[in-house]
């Protein structure tokens, strides 16, 4: 995953959520372990999403060969 688009959609979630849980307000600021675990939380959610997406593709070209 790229780490510039990771580092900017750390920097926007909202300082409160970050502070809750403990993390820095800033992805410079994240230790190795907690950046690993961000890297793995954006990849689980992208394979999630991307998952999703291609079930979506196979039951419309499913329905498209009913046509």
């Amino acid at each position: 995953m790229n780490t510039k688009y990771l580092e900017s959609i750390y920097n926007e979630i909202p300082y409160q959520v970050k502070d809750t849980v403990g993390f820095p307000d800033a992805y410079i600021f994240l230790t190795n372990e907690q950046e690993q675990f961000i890297i793995e939380m954006f990849e689980n959610e992208r394979q999630a999403v991307k998952q999703a997406l291609q079930e979506t593709i196979d039951e419309m070209k499913g329905l498209v060969d009913e046509l």
